[in-house]
This record gives C-alpha cells, sequence and structure tokens, in this order.
C-alpha cells in the first residue's frame, strides 16, 4: 500500500489565521538573487486528496525465471517507453537491445558481444534523441550507437578526449542535441589515503563525437583510500559519501552535490539560472545507524579480504546522509528527487515543477530503479529474492 505523509502548519498559524491574525505564510516564494532565480519551497503543494501515487500492482511485466530466453532478463542497463508505445530495454548481459511491444509481447532483439557496427561490450542506458531514434553507451568500446525505435543500426561515434580530464561520459542530450558529458580528474591531493574527493569536469559534446567546450569543474564522488599492506591499495565508495547528480532535460541540467537540500540549474552553456530549495534538514546519522553500518561491514562475507573488511568497518561516518540520492526527469519537465534513505526503508522521491514548486512526495516499489516516467507511468527495474530481473510498468494516478 502506498502511504503519504503531510507536514502540517503549526498550530499557533493556524489558529491565528481563523481569529484574524495574521495570514499564514506562504510555503513557496521566489526571489532573485544577482540574476539566480532562488525558489525556496517549506511545505508540499498536495494535500491528502490530490497527493500523485502509483498504481498498487503493475500494469505491465516484463521478465521471468523460467520460460523463452528473449524474457529473461539479466543486468538490465535502462528501460524506455518508446513513442509507438514499445518498451525498449538495455539488456547488459546479452549485449543486446530488446525491444516488446506495448503489451509486452518480444518483437526482436538487436546486437551482440562484439566489435563491429552494432555490436557491444560493456552497455549502458539508452538516451532519447528525438522521437524515432535512441543513442546507447558502450562503455566496452569506448563509443555511442545510434538506432531508430524499430532497431535498425544507424552510425557509431567516439568522443573525444577532454581537455585536462579523462575517459568522457555521456549524460544526456540537450535540446540542441548537444551531449552533456562528465569526467573524472585526479590530482595530487586527490590521491591521498582516507576520505577524499576527485574532481569531476562537465562538457558539452556535438553528436558527432567532437569536443566543444568545457563548463564547469566541480567536486566529485566521495570515497576512502586505505593501504591494505603488501603493496595493496583499496579505493571505494565511502559510507553515505556524497556523491554529484546530474540529469538532463530540455535547454536545462540540474545538478546537485547531496550536501543540502539544494538543486542547481544550468543553462547549456554552464550558467546557474536557478535553485531549486526544500526546507528540510540531511537525516543525521544515530549511533543506531552507525553500529548497524558497523556490524554489516563486520560480517561482508569470507570472498572479502580480511584487510578490507576491517577498513570498510573502520571507516569514519559523517554526522548526516546525503540530502537526496538520485534524479531523473518525466516526460513533461517534473524533477523528481529520491530522498536518501537506507536500503530497509521505503523509497520515496520528491516532485518539483520545472518551475520549482515542490508538489509531495511518491512512494516506489521496494528495491525498485526508476527507468522512466511519462504522463501518466512509471517505468521500473528491479530484483526478486531469487535475484530474477523485471521491468515493470505502473499507472502514475493523478488525482
Amino acid at each position: 500500500m502506498t502511504h503519504f505523509t503531510q507536514r502540517c502548519l503549526p498550530l499557533s498559524i493556524l489558529l491565528a489565521a481563523a481569529c484574524g491574525g495574521r495570514e499564514a505564510p506562504d510555503t513557496f516564494s521566489v526571489r532573485d538573487s544577482t540574476g539566480v532565480t532562488i525558489h525556496d519551497n517549506l511545505e508540499a503543494e498536495w494535500t491528502e486528496t490530490t497527493a500523485w501515487r502509483l498504481s498498487s500492482e503493475p500494469i505491465l511485466t516484463i521478465g521471468t525465471l523460467d520460460g523463452p530466453e528473449e524474457y529473461q532478463l539479466f543486468r538490465v542497463r535502462g528501460a524506455l517507453r518508446l513513442s509507438n508505445g514499445g518498451i525498449l530495454i538495455t539488456n547488459g548481459g546479452t549485449h543486446e537491445l530488446r525491444f516488446y511491444d506495448s503489451n509486452g509481447t518480444h518483437l526482436q532483439s538487436v546486437g551482440r558481444e562484439g566489435e563491429g557496427p552494432g555490436e557491444f561490450k560493456l552497455m549502458g542506458a539508452a538516451l532519447q534523441l528525438g522521437s524515432d531514434s535512441i543513442v546507447i553507451s558502450d562503455f566496452g568500446n569506448a563509443r555511442l550507437t545510434v538506432f531508430d525505435i524499430n532497431g535498425t543500426f544507424g552510425r557509431s561515434f567516439r568522443l573525444d578526449p577532454v581537455p585536462g580530464g579523462g575517459t568522457p561520459f555521456p549524460l544526456g542530450l540537450l535540446a540542441d542535441t548537444s551531449l552533456l558529458v562528465y569526467s573524472t580528474i585526479r590530482s595530487e591531493e586527490e590521491l591521498q589515503q582516507g576520505l577524499r574527493r576527485d574532481s569531476v569536469l562537465y562538457a558539452r559534446y556535438s553528436l558527432d563525437g567532437a569536443y566543444l567546450t568545457t563548463l564547469t569543474r566541480r567536486q566529485g564522488r566521495e570515497s576512502y583510500m586505505s593501504d591494505l599492506g603488501g603493496g595493496r591499495i583499496s579505493i571505494s565508495s565511502a559510507p553515505y559519501g556524497r556523491n554529484p547528480l546530474v540529469t538532463v532535460f530540455g535547454n536545462r541540467w540540474y545538478f546537485g552535490s547531496g550536501d543540502s537540500w539544494e538543486i542547481e540549474v544550468h543553462s547549456p552553456d554552464g550558467a546557474l539560472t536557478h535553485l531549486f530549495r526544500r526546507s528540510q534538514p540531511n537525516r543525521p546519522i544515530t549511533k543506531e545507524i552507525e553500529d548497524a553500518y558497523r556490524e554489516a561491514a563486520s560480517n561482508s562475507g569470507s570472498n572479502m579480504p580480511a584487510a578490507f573488511t576491517r577498513m570498510r568497518a573502520s571507516m569514519p561516518l559523517p554526522e548526516t546522509m546525503p540530502a537526496y540520492r538520485s534524479f531523473i526527469v518525466s516526460d513533461n519537465g517534473n524533477l523528481w528527487v529520491q530522498n536518501y534513505t537506507r536500503s530497509s526503508e521505503q523509497p520515496s522521491w520528491a516532485v518539483f515543477r520545472d518551475d520549482g514548486r515542490y508538489l509531495g512526495d511518491v512512494d516506489t516499489p521496494m528495491s525498485a530503479r526508476i527507468m522512466h516516467i511519462g504522463d501518466d507511468f512509471v517505468l521500473v527495474s528491479w530484483e526478486d529474492e531469487l535475484e530474477v530481473e523485471y521491468v515493470q510498468m505502473y499507472e502514475l494516478i493523478i488525482p
């Protein structure tokens, strides 16, 4: 069952308004600060009767434990609902693009492992290019490949190196069909032991792979470097570490550091134009949470070297969790921000209109990864207790 929680205004404010006192303060405000529009949100706009929700059961499921191979999913990298109503799944385990009709019936599979045209070595997610084409990342072959929505191969191209950076990775397509990419770079200072944070360059590329311009340099993912002895160095993700999030839609791209509930909105040339803010502090890491983490890290399994297990269990934890976990923009331009929750907790997503207004939160199925959000559907992937993978579509109910 899906639940929604609405925060209430203080009783004193409600009583003052009822008795003819001062009006309750606005829960959403917009102001300008040196050319940047700041959108401050104190409360959600939705009420219990107007809150959005997902259907209690999926309206479409693709995936099976036993059955025809084309319905057995393995290492799903992405899923899209195409403009013709069909479903595209990038099935990384078989290096295939799998096409299904609107009822989930398999139509065809395209691609295989290899280095030739239309072949893949390490697939990524699919990016939509207009209404009739898709772009697939192939990290193993260091290239991108264009197909039409019927699976016909178009062309492949490689991305030029980012000047001063490393390997470029695509993030999304802007309205002018230029690519936003990122590249991680490491300086001598960033190679120190302990808690560390790489730098990231964000740049634009043309759709033939040519470098256009570097937009900005920002802090990257927090990680932890430790000397395990015997010449072994371990670099692993920092517990509850801050990781930059970026998503692209139309003529803007969104950036969030996770340090606080603030999301930057940038124009294609990298200029900061808006700030979306939500009045919600980061969750504190309590002693209970820290103890649970250290116990889980200490029992991480016999396959891990003892030195690595000790290192994971002794890592320092920050005082708070990051503000959020993931970004995705729906087809109609609403920004969905996944609230930061632990794996055992109900996942929820905060929804913002493109004007920065915080609408409210939508609960999503446990362990599900959102792949695509349309006007009236949400497409997710998830694994069951047997690690069988599925792609499912839920109805997005908007009262």
